[in-house]
């Protein structure tokens, strides 16, 4: 696709990524979220509490606490190895930077 192809398809309304955001239109009324579209609050359970809330299938699978806080703090990615280990990604801090 050339340049000048590209860009008049941007500016056309309707199409292209240039109307993809454009917004409530003036005067539009949003519907209200169906009800059983909410989600009631989560409590926060210390980490023996939550352990009683899991469901196991009947079977051999055991649940069993092994990190919590304050030995990790700000989790926000998880993945095992091929040799079942689990590794956790901790964001401690976000884009500090040195103050001059």
């Amino acid at each position: 696709m050339n340049a000048r192809l590209a860009v008049l398809v941007m500016l056309l309304p309707g199409i292209g990524i240039a109307s993809a955001q454009q917004g409530d239109r003036r005067g539009e009324v949003q519907l209200a979220l169906p009800e059983h579209w909410r989600m009631p609050p989560a409590p926060v359970l210390s980490p023996e509490e939550e352990l009683e809330t899991f469901k196991l299938a009947e079977s051999s699978h055991v649940i069993e606490l092994f990190a919590s806080e304050p030995m990790v703090q700000d989790p926000v990615a998880m993945e095992f190895d091929a040799d079942g280990c689990l590794w956790v990604v901790e964001m401690r801090g976000y884009n500090r930077r040195p103050r001059v």
